[in-house]
């Protein structure tokens, strides 16, 4: 009985390499594919043989990968795997610093024996140390684990390299008999997600087999047989490594990059050449250099082992500006981990615009995130992980070079789990900070001074409209009539304990033309203004409304005691919203309500006539149809099951089209 063939691929095959291979394997009839890729057909048998002479063959070519393809060979060798735990002989961790290079770093977990490797529920890759003392467990889903796996084939062992981008770590120790998921703040959950990638080593070579066979048949990973180099790692990263950066966009791209990890430090610190095109290019175009760092950070998580050399040299990016938007620093905080991300657009708020700060460059916002692959944070109640996320907020985050402390939120942020964070050297100066801000000392209750703190970190649009308090109506008619814009307070109507006005002040229709020309840069006459304002200014919120009895000539609002939250100088206008034209329907309760106060039936059925001629004509479906038809025609010749249920679909909708 004739063997099957398996299709076999080299990988990663520069032109001069070919004839190498040819002559080394002794294969004459090697096909050259795209992206330096080499394919031959042969015997599985032959295919094994390839594989296992590999390192005698080509060992001194580390980059040259090798894939044997079993999707013709289907069995069920890993049915048994998935039973069942297998002994691993020795576990590292670190970083591919290249095709061709793996370095390890040093670990709490180097020194653990008795490592044990499972696939759980066919979701969740484990591996697990058992020993006297204490229980470590990690746990990989296999959806965070990268679909390419390498293997460097030993005499009668395997040694397994993992690209991972997320990893939780369970604990049991003599102290607590129930394990328990580490967080952040635990030295081993610190120094694995600087990690990147890890290798084990498993013995006999079936037992390792049957492994890859297990991922490769029932979980689509494809498999690489390489004689790549494996080198512990002798460099580490240092804030002086930044001292090559001088302004806060390139800092900020670097440690970007540096929050991935031994990913990106490794190929950083490891290579001179890289090292000074980056500064080179850091201080020719610092948009530049931060765009295409932003690049690389999504690249870099796709692709452990990414050329960063070539990336910089060939990629080209398309800088766009938006104008009007601000791009402030991004932090995520998740249970085990800390990343800097790339910039977020905002619109900005009026803490970030107050003259006595630094600016977007003081400000970072932070966001809690859950791990993956949970959208919410499941362990609300867990002692360790609110210590931990407590311990950030009190210590502060450090990045680029500066350390930031919470400053404040608004409400919707603090829904969302997110935070404004400012440069600070202590939790003192952030206090003097908020201070600045507003008297919020009165405040005694938390949560209403978070409330009133966070009224400084809405979204807003700046109008950059100063204006004038006045203490008393007779200032405040005089300065009004001479062209001022200024700002009073008028009591608030209240009848039998209800404040009528609650939140609501008045503008005058000078200054609503002129927030409108300051919100849409837009100076054509005949615009119409918004009757509405939703604002933020000094301590006060709430919603202004067009004073009738004021003229184009004169610029004022009026606040009331309603709308004041705390004491602040600073009487800037901001605006969080304000009224426009939106599409609306009207439904049978608009209806019978429009009714009762007058309004005709002649009206209603006046609009509905409207909207009927406003509506497509059969006509206008002619060309779609008759397309359509022809599609049927084309696949009507013998169709299958599917192609019949489609037909049936397309019908029924070509007859609703002409019904509706």
């Amino acid at each position: 009985m004739t063997e099957r063939t398996v299709h076999c691929t080299f990988h990663n095959v520069s032109s001069d390499l070919v004839d190498i291979i040819s002559s080394s394997i002794g294969i004459r009839t090697l096909s050259k594919q795209n992206n330096n890729q080499l394919s031959y057909s042969c015997s599985l048998l032959n295919a094994r043989q390839i594989r296992s002479t590999l390192a005698d063959s080509l060992g001194q070519y580390p980059q040259i990968w090798f894939s044997i393809d079993y999707s013709n060979q289907l069995n069920n060798f890993s049915s048994k795997f998935d039973k069942n735990f297998y002994m691993i002989d020795h576990i590292f961790f670190g970083s591919l610093y290249s095709i061709e290079k793996f370095f390890v770093h040093n670990t709490p977990l180097n020194e653990r024996n008795h490592w044990k490797i499972k696939i759980y529920n066919k979701q969740t890759l484990i591996i697990e140390s058992d020993e006297e003392n204490s229980t470590i467990r990690l746990s990989i889903p296999l959806k965070y684990l990268h679909k390419e796996i390498l293997v460097i084939d030993g005499e009668n062992y395997s040694e397994i390299i993992f690209s991972y981008n997320l990893i939780t770590i369970d604990l049991r120790t003599n102290n607590n008999k129930k394990i328990e998921k580490i967080y952040g703040n635990n030295p081993i959950v610190k120094t694995l997600n600087q990690c990147t990638n890890f290798l084990i080593c498993l013995s006999p070579k079936i037992d390792a087999d049957l492994f890859l066979d297990c991922l490769q048949l029932n979980y689509n990973y494809k498999i690489f047989y390489t004689t790549i180099v494996i080198q512990n790692n002798i460099y580490q990263w240092s804030i002086n490594d930044l001292n090559w950066y001088q302004t806060n966009n390139t800092r900020y791209a670097i440690s970007m990059l540096h929050s991935l990890g031994y990913v990106f430090d490794d190929k950083y610190l490891h290579n001179d050449i890289l090292q000074n095109r980056m500064i080179e290019l850091a201080e020719q175009d610092e948009n530049y250099f931060y765009q295409i760092s932003v690049k690389i950070f999504y690249e870099l998580k796709k692709c452990h082992w990414l050329n960063l050399i070539e990336f910089f040299n060939k990629n080209h990016i398309k800088i766009i500006n938006e104008h009007n938007l601000l791009y402030v620093s991004l932090i995520h905080i998740t249970p085990t981990r800390l990343l800097i991300m790339p910039k977020e657009k905002t619109k900005g708020h009026r803490a970030i615009r107050y003259s006595i700060f630094q600016g977007i460059n003081d400000f970072c916002i932070v966001y809690l995130k859950p791990d993956p692959p949970n959208i919410y944070f499941n362990d609300d109640n867990n002692n360790h992980m609110i210590e931990y996320f407590k311990q950030i907020f009190q210590t502060g985050i450090e990045f680029a070079g500066n350390c930031y402390y919470l400053f404040g939120a608004s409400n919707s942020q603090i829904k969302d789990h997110s935070f404004w964070f400012i440069k600070a050297s202590s939790l003192n100066e952030i206090h003097q900070k908020r201070q600045l801000l507003g008297q919020f000392d009165k405040i005694l209750n938390i949560g209403t001074y978070v409330a009133r703190l966070g009224l400084w970190f809405s979204k807003t649009d700046p109008t950059d409209i100063k204006f004038n308090y006045c203490s008393n109506e007779n200032e405040f008619n005089y300065r009004v009539k001479h062209g001022e814009i200024c700002i009073m307070m008028i009591a608030d109507i209240e009848r039998n304990n209800y404040c009528f006005t609650d939140g609501n002040g008045l503008v005058s229709k000078g200054l609503a033309k002129l927030i409108n020309e300051k919100l849409n840069d837009n100076q054509q006459k005949n615009v119409i203004i918004p009757s509405a304002y939703q604002i933020r200014i000094a301590g006060c919120k709430g919603l202004i409304i067009i004073d009738p009895q004021s003229t184009f000539d004169q610029f004022y609002i009026k606040i009331r005691p309603s709308m004041k939250k705390f004491e602040s100088n600073d009487w800037t206008l901001d605006i969080c919203g304000y009224s426009r034209p939106t599409p609306s329907r009207l439904n049978n309760q608009f209806i019978w309500l429009l009714s009762d106060l007058g309004v005709s039936d002649k009206t209603f059925l006046r609009l509905q006539q409207r909207w009927f001629s406003k509506k497509p004509s059969r006509s206008n479906y002619s060309e779609l149809i008759n397309y359509i038809l022809l599609f049927i025609i084309r696949i009507c010749n013998q169709p299958n099951e599917k192609q019949q249920n489609y037909i049936h679909l397309v019908m029924i909708a070509i007859f609703q089209m002409f019904v509706n």
